[in-house]
């Protein structure tokens, strides 16, 4: 039996937790198909420590630095040190993004969970985020992969994700050691393939992946938002001839048990 880690907590904006394997700490609930029903996170109250990571997110791998609070487009100087920011804008410093610096010997993963509780189900899901960089790097072009578990519980891949927010290669890797004086920022989409059946859920991560030698840039992700599509039903004349087909299939076998 996989070991659980329950958080308990009131739902807010349509977010509910529930118990979840250790490897995800709760779960984003879909009530409502449809974009009338999304949910998400806009990482606006993070601030670059482990307390302030949002409850239904976890974050995994092997990252060194640990965290190192915020860091400001414009007025931050150019960092070097490894870790996991909160980035902000000297314009809006309540608007924030989790962001981290991976060196190359590293890994990073931020990782939630999807659970359908629209009472039917979905055929599959859609997600939009942004990802903000706010300084470039000196080094091979690193990518920010977006990866599930199909469902498993167990391994995380790609197979089931298309769209082009599976893969976000870095916004710029010229060899400077620039500090934006606003992020750059691209928004980014990407599906879940597959059917989800009420009651089901599936875990899903962004995962850092380092470029070869040089500097790193700060980079990351802000203002998830996922929503489900409801898997078609029959069409009333369909199940009616579903109905007449079952009503048929009776009669003959009737008229077979009489006739013996």
């Amino acid at each position: 039996m996989r070991a659980m880690r329950i958080h308990l907590a009131a739902a807010v904006g349509g977010l509910a937790l529930v118990a979840m394997p250790v490897t995800s700490r709760a779960s984003l609930f879909l009530n409502v198909a449809g974009a009338g029903g999304a949910v998400g996170e806009n990482f606006n109250g993070f601030q670059g420590s482990g307390t302030t990571v949002p409850s239904n997110f976890t974050v995994a791998g092997t990252q060194s630095g640990g965290y190192q609070g915020f860091f400001t487009d414009g007025t931050s100087t150019y960092s070097t040190v490894n870790g996991i920011y909160a980035g902000t804008q000297s314009s809006n410093t309540v608007d924030r993004a989790f962001t981290a610096r991976v060196p190359v010997s590293n890994t990073l993963m931020l990782m939630f969970a999807v659970t359908n509780n629209t009472g039917a189900p979905l055929s599959n899901l859609q997600f939009s985020f942004n990802v903000e960089q706010y300084q470039d790097a000196a080094a091979t072009p690193n990518t920010i992969d977006f990866l599930s578990d199909n469902g498993t519980g167990g391994a995380f891949d790609q197979t089931n994700i298309t769209g082009p927010g599976k893969s976000v290669l870095e916004f710029s890797a010229g060899g400077s050691t620039t500090v934006y004086s606003t992020p750059t920022t691209v928004s980014e989409t990407a599906s879940y393939n597959q059917s989800i059946a009420n009651g089901a859920t599936v875990q899903f991560e962004w995962s850092w992946v380092p470029g070869g030698g040089g500097n790193r840039p700060i980079w990351g992700v802000d203002d998830l938002s996922v929503s489900g599509t409801a898997a078609p039903v029959p069409e009333p004349a369909a199940a009616a001839l579903l109905g007449l087909s079952g009503l048929g299939l009776l009669a003959r076998r009737t008229r077979r048990i009489s006739a013996g």
